[in-house]
């Protein structure tokens, strides 16, 4: 965002932070500025499709993980079910200029997710979805996530701009 940079302050919030790889690589080139903060929503206790051993110990490596960026003063974690703490910063009047979901590949949180997420970003803000065409389960549509984004875009399509070139 031709904005950004460590003269704006950014709230940004992540959806699904498992071992702490992209939150670092958001706490190292988005929170530049003092006042940025990253909200880090998960439950750290893995998904379906991650072994036991990936689940092992899943908060305590996450932890370690951001603790290395030296910003861990600047990144709030909430640890719980996505739809829980979106609701609760909802309800903090939380407005985000990024928000990035990589949570639970079930169609249906996915959905709730995004329209959550929609209602604390900004008007110019970004929203970034992992993972569309990530399949769980070729028989059943409603364990991936594409069905959700596409329900979400379709829905709010006169809201959205759609940017070019990502990938």
């Amino acid at each position: 965002h031709k904005n950004w940079g460590d003269q704006t302050p950014l709230t940004i919030v992540e959806i699904g932070s498992f071992e702490g790889r992209s939150s670092c690589w958001i706490a190292e080139n988005l929170l530049g500025h003092k006042s940025s903060r990253l909200y880090c929503i998960d439950t750290f206790e893995g998904s379906m499709e991650h072994s036991e051993q990936h689940k092992e110990n899943l908060y305590e490596r996450f932890m370690h993980n951001i603790g290395c960026t030296q910003k861990q003063d600047q990144i709030h974690v909430m640890v719980g079910p996505s739809d829980d703490k979106l609701i609760e910063l909802i309800n903090n009047q939380l407005t985000a200029e990024l928000i990035y979901i990589d949570g639970s590949h079930m169609a249906q949180d996915v959905l709730v997710d995004a329209v959550l997420s929609w209602k604390i970003l900004k008007k110019s803000g970004i929203m970034i979805f992992d993972d569309y065409l990530w399949v769980v389960d070729d028989k059943d549509i409603h364990k991936n996530p594409k069905l959700a984004i596409d329900s979400f875009t379709n829905v709010f399509f006169k809201e959205i701009k759609f940017l070019a070139g990502i990938r």
